[in-house]
C-alpha cells in the first residue's frame, strides 16, 4: 500500500504542477494582452468630450441640410476647394482652412482648437486620390502627408442648385 500511495502521491503532484503551469499562462497572456489595451480618453481639468452631432449641418434624421451646409464658391470644383483647404494647411493658414471644413465640423471645435490640432500634425504635404462622382455627389480621398505617414479624409461634395456644397468629412484610410 505504501508504494501505492506514493505513485498517487506523485500524480496528485503532478496534476497539481500542471495547473499552477495553466494559471501562469493564463496569467502571461492577460498581462500581455493588457498592454495593447487603449483606455478610455479622458480629459485633464474636467469637461468632457465633444461628440459629433446626430445631424450634421441642422440637418433632420441623420441629413445634412444642404442649405446649412459650407459652400463651394461659385465656379469652383469641389478639387480645387480641396487643393486650397490643404495648400492652406502646408503654409499655415489654419484660418483659411478652418473655413472650409463642413459645418458640423466648425460646430464640433474652435479655429484655434482646430489650428493646434494641425500644428501637432506637422503636416508637410497632401495627395489627393482621383474623384469619384455618382449622380449629384462627389466624392474624394485626400491624404495629409506628416512625419508619421499619411492619413486620408474622405470628403463628399453634394450639387447645390448650380454649386457645390460640402456635406461631410470623414476619416480614411492611412498609408
Amino acid at each position: 500500500m505504501s508504494q501505492g500511495a506514493t505513485i498517487n502521491d506523485k500524480n496528485i503532484l503532478i496534476g497539481l504542477a500542471v495547473v499552477v503551469a495553466l494559471l501562469a499562462v493564463i496569467i502571461g497572456v492577460l498581462i500581455y494582452e493588457q498592454q495593447f489595451t487603449v483606455p478610455e480618453p479622458t480629459l485633464t481639468g474636467g469637461g468632457s468630450l465633444p461628440s459629433q452631432p446626430a445631424n450634421p449641418a441642422g440637418g433632420s434624421g441623420g441629413e445634412v441640410d444642404l442649405t446649412k451646409a459650407t459652400k463651394v464658391p461659385k465656379g469652383q470644383s469641389p478639387e480645387e476647394f480641396l487643393k486650397e483647404y490643404y495648400e492652406a494647411i502646408v503654409k499655415g493658414d489654419y484660418a483659411s482652412a478652418y473655413g472650409k471644413l463642413p459645418t458640423y465640423k466648425k460646430a464640433e471645435q474652435t479655429a484655434d482648437q482646430f489650428a493646434q490640432t494641425l500644428k501637432g500634425y506637422g503636416v508637410t504635404g497632401y495627395e489627393m486620390d482621383p474623384t469619384k462622382t455618382e449622380g449629384d455627389q462627389v466624392t474624394i480621398e485626400a491624404f495629409q502627408k506628416t512625419p508619421n505617414g499619411a492619413f486620408g479624409t474622405v470628403w463628399v461634395f453634394a450639387k447645390q442648385g448650380d454649386s457645390w456644397v460640402v456635406k461631410s468629412k470623414e476619416m480614411g484610410s492611412f498609408r
